[in-house]
């Protein structure tokens, strides 16, 4: 399963940790923003959740935007572990977002589109919550 569902990210590392929401209020407020900051389209979305590898670097850059504005990266790209327990732990129960971390947390990417792509993927569940 791909990750396909990572909302909007660029514009609240701070706006995000200010007031955070649920997981899926803030990836609907994040959703359009990030489509368009990285010229991504639904359609390539859709594909993306089907497994079409051909739109992986352009869905892996609205991950990445998705994941700064949902607080799951910081501006350097590393992995915010405190800002993503607190914004999954909105929506999924503790025990399953610990279980995450330790699985994926260290399946970040290197290179920007692919940062949040490779961690997302690792997990179907957390894939649906942040892609939807």
């Amino acid at each position: 399963m791909n990750f396909l569902g990572v909302v909007v990210l660029v514009c609240a590392i701070s706006a995000v940790s200010a007031h955070p929401g649920s997981l899926s209020e803030d990836v609907i407020m994040f959703k359009d923003t990030c489509l368009k900051e990285t010229n991504v389209t639904p359609d390539q979305l859709l594909k993306f959740r089907n497994d079409d590898p051909s739109v992986t670097k352009p869905v892996g850059c609205y991950a990445d935007c998705l994941s700064r504005k949902l607080g799951f990266l910081k501006e350097d790209n590393s992995f915010d572990a405190e800002g993503t327990i607190k914004m999954l732990t909105t929506e999924i129960p503790k025990e399953k977002v610990d279980a995450f971390l330790k699985k994926c947390a260290n399946k970040i990417g290197k290179e920007n589109c692919e940062v949040s792509l490779t961690w997302l993927k690792c997990d179907e569940e957390i894939v649906k919550k942040v892609l939807a």
